[in-house]
């Protein structure tokens, strides 16, 4: 895992794009992509083309087309 690699999260039956984000003290965290569910049925296709299934949670490669057009909401300091 690199910080900023998208990948797809499965979990609870669901496929979500993510992506994963370095936290100050060095470890990772994860963050979903804003439109990850209008993307959910061509992750659920890039998850069985990785030979995963929905049933099976983990993280699984995410085809660079499929990335692309993710929306990735930056977080914002406060004020």
């Amino acid at each position: 895992m690199r910080n900023g690699e998208v990948f797809v999260d499965v979990w609870n039956c669901r496929a979500r794009l993510a992506r994963y984000e370095q936290l100050p003290d060095g470890g990772m965290t994860w963050n979903y992509a804003a439109n990850w569910e209008d993307l959910e049925e061509a992750a659920e296709e890039a998850v069985d083309a990785a030979g995963g299934w929905l049933t099976a949670s983990g993280h699984y490669p995410c085809p660079d087309e499929l990335a692309e057009r993710a929306v990735w909401q930056e977080c914002q300091e406060a004020q």
